[in-house]
């Protein structure tokens, strides 16, 4: 009676073992099938200069078919085909980055700071960043960019245009190709919130929040990135370069306008100046002249050892020859 009772009990706990052992390797399953799906779904949206494709090429599943354990974990699903097509009918517009450049001849800064303000103003744009200088401004403001091209043609009643240049970047494919991977990551976001809530043990719930901080990382990520390349599209940059125009020359003016006052104090810096001199000559210049002089004295002039020693020389080799 004993043996029947300790079968059935190993037999039960066996069952249970198994049963555990099964549902986790059941999870395990899902959860590369879910990252199977990831790459799957990233590789097959695609957008390229003829349009966005969310379907991805044909032969794709054809050359590598995935195999799902059930159906609700294939994260392009009807979920992401509605959000293929939405970001189809966006694809219509290109996305640019429009600048511009602008150096305009003003007679009055002050005057022309204002008129910048109010010319900003009008077209619903800000003053970015300003270098404010004796003769000349500097500005750099952010317009919409629906009114990039009205607001570069009226920028001449500030002032007259003495240059002006426009650049534009086609950023469409990295704009879309970033758009369609946030909505994937978002998609397997959920997937793994689900998998949260029908984590059995320990090693499954770990792995899963794991894998689930990885995403939101990624996610929080790739939203500051569109977020800073929606700026750039939606709000041009235009550098404006302001400077006052030089007065022509005329004898009346300069006359009017001589400050004797600083031509003096010029002149005396001059003399200051010129007796420092003197007074530098005088003392290194006279010490290197009295050390140079008296080299010469020794080794070439009235003393002239080298002198000496060369005609040595002559009469020794003078000798030999004889």
């Amino acid at each position: 009676m004993k043996r029947i009772a300790l079968l059935l009990l190993s037999s039960l706990v066996f069952l249970s073992c198994s049963k555990k052992s099964a549902s986790s390797v059941r999870f395990q399953r899902e959860l590369a099938d879910t990252a199977y799906d990831e790459s799957f779904v990233t590789s097959s949206k695609s957008w390229s200069g003829n349009g966005y494709n969310p379907q991805g090429p044909a032969s794709l599943e054809e050359t590598n078919p995935p195999v799902y354990s059930d159906m609700s974990n294939v994260i392009g699903d009807r979920e992401s085909a509605e959000a293929g097509s939405q970001i189809q009918a966006e694809v219509i517009e290109r996305k640019l980055i429009r600048s511009g450049n602008i150096y305009l001849q003003v007679s009055s800064l002050e005057d022309s700071a204002a008129a910048l303000e109010a010319w900003v103003s009008k077209y619903n744009g800000y003053v970015s960043s300003s270098n404010q200088y004796s003769n000349s401004n500097n500005f750099t403001v952010r317009i919409p960019a629906d009114k990039f091209d009205e607001a570069m043609n009226s920028i001449s009643g500030i002032g007259k245009v003495k240059s002006r240049s426009v650049q534009a970047e086609d950023v469409t494919d990295s704009y879309y190709d970033l758009k369609t991977r946030l909505e994937t990551k978002k998609l397997l976001r959920e997937k793994y919130n689900q998998y949260l809530k029908k984590a059995e043990n320990i090693k499954d719930l770990m792995e899963i929040e794991r894998n689930l901080n990885n995403v939101i990382s990624e996610i929080e990520s790739m939203e500051g990135r569109l977020k800073l390349l929606t700026n750039q599209i939606d709000y041009s940059t235009i550098s404006i370069y302001m400077e006052t125009a030089t007065p022509a020359f005329s004898p009346s003016y300069s006359i009017n306008k001589i400050d004797f006052k600083r031509i003096g104090y010029n002149i005396v810096n001059f003399v200051i100046g010129l007796f420092k001199v003197l007074i530098y000559i005088i003392v290194y210049g006279i010490p290197i002249l009295a050390v140079l002089f008296l080299f010469y004295w020794i080794c070439f002039g009235k003393i002239g050892l080298i002198r000496k020693i060369f005609k040595r020389l002559s009469k020794k080799s003078t000798k030999e020859k004889e």
